[in-house]
Parts: structure tokens; C-alpha cells; sequence
């Protein structure tokens, strides 16, 4: 790993929990509840998964009713600023890439991942390191969401929750794959903030929930082809 890379993925975890506080401070609170309320089911039910998904895209897309974001407003009132690093970490978020993924292998600290949707290669972290990752193994399948570690690198992070699967259910994803973008082929051309996306699909006996919102490079990032 990278210096700056290995630097800002360590970092990345404390500067998100001050992102998700923010976002539950005054200036925010309301609309992030407004916004759980709406996820909840018909009996006002939240699981832990759709919370932390909810909050996820809050924080990372959701403009507020002055057009800005949550991550936006974040970055320019945190005291002490942020280094110019971490800004354009923090700024590069908005590039928020949800799908399916086959795991492909491994380099290093991350794991290779293979985009179902836009067919596309990525080299993911986590910010608690190697050993959220290792339970990962070549062919499994991870729905899920990435944002980029900085602009200048080809590197990603994983934001907010990630559901896995077996090897088994990959021709059943390929084919949820191959729908979705049938139906919104926008998605590869995705902008901050859309509400097009898929929810609640069903594979197997288990639940996929990726909604494919930002599924697309929005923020004019290139990752490598296949």
C-alpha cells in the first residue's frame, strides 16, 4: 500500500464517525430522521443493516434543502480544517459506486473486487484493516457500497453495510446485474443524490438490498477494465 493510501484509509474511519455525528447534530437531525422514518417498514421497523445504509447515504448524497450535502457542509465547517489530503478524501465521497461484486483476489491490504454493473476492477480497504476483509475469499460475491480513498489513487474504501454471498448465487446476481441495468441503464451515468435504484431483491434464501443509487464513476474517477 501507498503511503498517502495507508495514511488516509487509517485516517478515514475517525474522520467518518465525526461525518455521521455532524450529521445528527442540529443543522442535520431532522431530515436524517425524517429520512429513517421513511425507511422504516409499515410497522415503523428498522433493521441494523437498512440504518447504517440509510445514514450511509444521507451523509454521503442526500442534499439538503439548500442544495447542499451533509458531507459538503461537513468539510467546510470542521474545526481545526481539514489537510488538503483529507479534504479531497472527504469531497472525493460523493463518488459513492453501489453494486454487486465478485471477489477476485487479493493485493496486499486489499481485495480486488469485480463490478457486476459497470464491469469494472477495484481495489478495496476498510478502515479497521485486513481483518474485516478476511473473511472474503476468491468468488464470493459482496453487495455493498465504496467511495474512493483520494482522487489521485485508484484506490477504494467500504462504506456502510455489505451483505456477502456464496459462489452459488453468482448466475442469479449476474442476471439481477443484467435486469437492473436493462431497466436503468442511467446508472452508469449516475448523479449525486438520484432515487432510481433497486430494492429487495431476492437470492436464494437471501436478501439483497442494493439499492444501485451512484452505481456509476460521477465524480470523473477511472478504475481499471477487466
Amino acid at each position: 500500500m501507498l503511503p498517502q493510501v495507508a495514511r488516509l484509509v487509517a485516517r478515514s474511519g475517525d474522520l467518518k464517525s465525526e461525518l455521521v455525528a455532524f450529521a445528527h447534530s442540529p443543522c442535520c437531525a431532522r431530515r436524517l430522521e425524517a429520512r429513517l422514518e421513511e425507511a422504516a417498514d409499515r410497522l415503523g421497523f428498522l433493521d441494523e443493516a437498512m440504518v447504517i445504509e440509510t445514514i450511509d447515504h444521507f451523509v454521503l448524497q442526500h442534499r439538503l434543502a439548500d442544495g447542499s450535502s451533509v458531507l459538503g457542509r461537513f468539510t467546510a465547517q470542521r474545526r481545526p480544517p481539514l489537510s488538503e489530503d483529507e479534504r479531497a478524501m472527504l469531497l472525493g465521497w460523493c463518488d459513492v459506486v453501489e453494486a454487486v461484486f465478485e471477489v477476485q483476489s487479493f493485493q496486499g491490504d486489499a481485495v480486488v473486487l469485480h463490478n457486476l454493473l459497470d464491469d469494472l476492477l477495484y481495489p478495496v480497504y476498510s478502515d479497521p484493516g485486513w481483518r474485516a476483509l478476511g473473511k472474503l475469499s476468491a468468488g464470493m460475491f459482496v453487495a455493498g457500497r465504496i467511495v474512493p480513498v483520494h482522487p489521485d489513487t485508484d484506490a477504494w474504501l467500504v462504506s456502510g453495510n455489505r451483505t456477502t454471498y456464496p459462489p452459488g448465487d453468482g448466475p442469479q446476481l449476474a442476471q439481477l446485474a443484467v435486469q437492473t441495468l436493462t431497466t436503468h441503464p442511467q446508472l452508469l451515468r449516475h448523479e449525486l443524490g438520484s432515487d432510481v435504484g433497486i430494492q429487495g431483491h431476492t437470492v436464494g434464501d437471501s436478501r439483497l438490498s442494493a439499492s444501485a443509487e451512484g452505481t456509476a464513476v460521477t465524480c470523473g474517477r477511472a478504475v481499471h477494465h477487466r
